[in-house]
């Protein structure tokens, strides 16, 4: 089934090209921002998600996710709703292997000093993040 969100304009800015992942609540996609031609993510709440409830939420998070720098950290561009009332956030896209597909091979496959730097990845970027609170 082909996704209905791929070739989607945003905020006359952005337009989806690829789904690249998916959770509970929202899609995030890789998209175009055609007026600086770079790559960007966008993450899409889930369409039956969208009420008063999870808005405000969903507007709490990026709010918060703007204000943070840290090299561990995706960089929030921008967020929004569209006149189709999809809520969305743009942000920094990074190429790469996820950390879940790495830690898929399996711990065996990852030494103790890649194990402990990726740990301290995620710990710096969690104190940067609560410190901001």
């Amino acid at each position: 089934m082909a996704d209905a969100n791929i070739g989607l304009q945003i905020a006359d800015e952005y337009i989806i090209e690829e789904k690249i992942g998916k959770g509970g609540i929202s899609t995030v996609y890789r998209a175009s921002q055609f007026r600086l031609k770079r790559p960007v993510a966008i993450k899409l709440l889930h369409d039956h998600l969208v009420n008063y409830h999870f808005f405000k939420r969903f507007c709490r998070e990026a709010k918060v996710a703007c204000t943070l720098n840290h090299a561990h950290i995706i960089t929030v561009f921008n967020f929004g709703q569209t006149k189709e009332g999809k809520l969305y956030m743009v942000m920094e896209f990074v190429d790469g292997e996820p950390l879940s597909a790495v830690l898929r091979q399996g711990s065996r496959n990852i030494d103790g000093m890649r194990a402990l730097d990726l740990m301290a990845q995620a710990v710096g970027a969690m104190a940067h993040a609560h410190a901001r609170r």
